[in-house]
């Protein structure tokens, strides 16, 4: 088109951090009671979909000068995703460790399960995200919160994309909150169909690793009839 110039956006560098005494890296030896970092791969997985290759910051123990280093190695970043300790137990020294450093918190704790202790701040034009430790957690707090915040400053369409489909069984809400659950798509003639899957909470990545979808219950609906309508969101696009 003879057009010597455009307008394009700057995809954001984000900065992943993970927390916790009992986590240790896959290929390491293991011995109860430490768990794997799952999330890392999931996570880092999930922003490549994006064309974002994340800032690895490593695995920081719950110790509040180790952590609030790790965090401001982490603000060299426009993103900075801090996974685990940001519950309100002993040991959970993100909230302490973001304000030492001068991050303003905006919010802490969301209505969802899982992903209840989900914290989101600001440090100049930086975004700091906290999610639940535990990994269906984790990923869920990344599609609903950080995966539209990054949408948008690539330029693409803001908020979350929902569907809608049949729901093949009854499902049960009894937390009070909105909930998703792992579930798997199913077309048959132009409808989608929307099949759960076995699920014991936000540790069950295996349930997750095998869902398309997380099927979306209202707060104050405690329970989904099956051949209803539901919303769903789709893990990857």
């Amino acid at each position: 088109q003879g057009i010597p110039e455009v307008n394009v956006f700057d995809a954001p560098t984000v900065a992943i951090l993970y927390t916790g005494n009992e986590i240790i890296e896959p290929g390491e030896k293991k011995k109860a009671p430490f768990v794997w970092n799952s999330s890392s791969s999931m996570l880092s997985y999930a922003l490549h979909s994006m064309d974002i290759e994340p800032r690895y910051l490593g695995i920081v123990k719950d110790e509040i000068n180790p952590l609030m280093k790790k965090i401001k190695r982490g603000l060299e970043s426009d993103i900075l995703i801090v996974t685990g300790a940001v519950s309100v137990g002993e040991l959970d020294l993100v909230p302490e460790a973001l304000k030492k450093v001068g991050i303003t918190s905006l919010f802490h704790k969301v209505a969802v399960r899982p992903g209840k202790p989900f914290l989101f701040g600001v440090h100049g034009h930086r975004l700091i995200f906290g999610l639940a430790g535990n990994p269906v957690s984790s990923l869920v707090g990344f599609l609903l919160f950080i995966k539209p915040a990054i949408r948008k400053m690539l330029g693409q369409k803001p908020g979350l994309i929902i569907e809608e489909g049949i729901l093949s069984k009854d499902v049960y809400n009894k937390s009070g909150r909105k909930s998703l659950f792992p579930a798997r798509l199913r077309a048959k003639k132009s409808e989608w169909f929307v099949d759960p899957l076995p699920y014991t909470g936000s540790a069950d990545l295996l349930s997750a690793s095998c869902a398309d979808v997380f099927l979306i219950i209202d707060r104050k609906q405690t329970c989904a009839s099956r051949n209803s309508v539901v919303k769903f969101l789709r893990i990857s696009e």
